[in-house]
């Protein structure tokens, strides 16, 4: 009993666990079909994102290609360009070299001993115009200053000064003295033409001056002289400054003023001159002694060379008279 029990149980539960089995088979069929439907779907949009991404890929490198190709051909052209540029450059620079060598040797150096002849021909024209036309110049000066008008004789005054450096012919200087001489031309006129030939040597304005440096009549021109003299060198003219001290009356103030005008040279040529310092007296010795500081500064003679001179050998032997 108990067995048939066992298998009526048996049978019931197998055929409810058959039935529920068949139930959720029946059940879940369209949720299998409807998922089957999304992968083949997923799979369509994956094959189709992955055929659109291979074009894009294959589309970009072709681009790429493109613009790699691109570059090239603009760095070889540009690179052309470049040496194009650097041979201009090259064949400009050496042309430029060249063409001076080339002008030198080709245009020059041929006429070069005509060209030098040309130059010395055009210096030697213009330094004779310039030389005529000074000597026109002065010409016309002297005829001004002999002259009664004022303001010509002023102008000619002016034209001397200014140009005395460049020297006078001997037939100028020859109408200047005249000038000089001339009693009817002012003393201003005069010390103007004095001053103006005291820088040229000549035979007139040697004997002129001179005898100018004894005249006491007019100061400015004895001036002139002693400048003459400084400037065309006193040791040739010894004699002449010997005469003035002699012929003075004063002749420590005579000193003095031969002093004042002629430059150191010339004052270190006198006091070592034994002839004329001998011509100055025991009073007058002392009265240079009595300046010899003043005198040192003035005539810029340092006290070596005051000391060695023959003057102070002089006057240090008068003291002890």
């Amino acid at each position: 009993m108990r067995k048939h029990l066992l298998l009526l149980l048996l049978f019931i539960s197998v055929s409810v666990i058959s039935y529920s089995q068949s139930s959720r088979a029946r059940g879940s069929q369209p949720s299998n079909n409807a998922l089957l439907d999304t992968i083949k779907s997923l799979r369509f949009e994956l094959k189709a994102n992955s055929e659109k991404q291979e074009w894009k890929n294959t589309v970009l490198e072709e681009r790429l290609e493109q613009a790699s190709e691109t570059i090239s051909n603009q760095s070889s052209l540009l690179g052309g360009f470049g040496t194009v540029y650097s041979i201009v450059t090259l064949v400009f620079t050496i042309g430029g070299l060249l063409a001076p060598l080339a002008v030198y040797f080709f245009g020059i150096r041929p006429y070069q001993k005509e060209l030098k002849d040309l130059e010395g021909y055009l210096d030697k024209r213009l330094e004779k115009y310039l030389t005529n036309n000074r000597q026109q110049q002065i010409e016309k000066a002297i005829s001004d200053l002999k002259g009664p008008n004022y303001g010509l004789r002023t102008n000619a005054v002016n034209f001397f000064q200014l140009t005395q450096h460049l020297g006078f012919s001997d037939t100028q200087i020859f109408d200047l003295i005249s000038m000089l001489k001339d009693p009817s031309i002012d003393v201003d006129t005069k010390t103007s033409i004095a001053y103006a030939i005291s820088n040229c040597e000549n035979r007139f304005s040697t004997e002129f001056f001179s005898d100018a440096v004894n005249q006491y009549y007019i100061l400015h021109i004895r001036i002139a002289a002693i400048r003459y003299f400084a400037n065309t060198g006193i040791e040739n003219h010894l004699e002449v400054f010997r005469k003035a001290l002699r012929l003075a009356e004063d002749k420590s103030e005579e000193f003095r003023i031969l002093f004042s005008y002629l430059d150191t040279k010339s004052r270190l040529i006198l006091i070592n001159d034994g002839e004329f310092i001998n011509e100055l007296n025991a009073a007058s010795l002392a009265i240079v002694k009595e300046f010899w500081p003043a005198y040192k500064q003035s005539w810029q003679i340092s006290e070596k060379e005051l000391k060695e001179s023959y003057l102070y050998k002089v006057s240090e032997e008068s003291k002890k008279e």
